[in-house]
């Protein structure tokens, strides 16, 4: 059985470091990907509300452009007036 003469303390502070760098370097990798998991949860959210916004603009177009048509229908008149005329007015809603 050997025995320990002396202990080579660079050596087993040369040893210590690194093991807590590579513990410091996995918590790192943890948090990083924990963090792209919580970043793609919240693209994904932003993503459905982009499109629910889309689809509420365009569904509020398709009503003014029906009221401008409906408009147009009652008074022919206003087929000759020009678009800016009727962007300034206010539409019924």
């Amino acid at each position: 059985m050997k025995h320990l003469t002396f202990l080579d303390y660079t050596r087993l502070e040369v040893t210590g470091k690194n093991v807590e760098a590579r513990v410091a370097e996995k918590e790192k990798v943890t948090y990083l990907r924990q963090r792209e998991v919580n970043n793609s949860d919240e693209i994904a959210l932003m993503k459905l509300n982009h499109e629910k916004e889309i689809k509420q603009m365009g569904e509020e177009m398709n009503r003014h452009y029906s009221q401008i048509m409906l408009m147009m229908q009652e008074n022919p008149r206003l087929t000759q007036i020009k678009p800016q005329a009727l962007s300034q007015k206010q539409l019924l809603k």
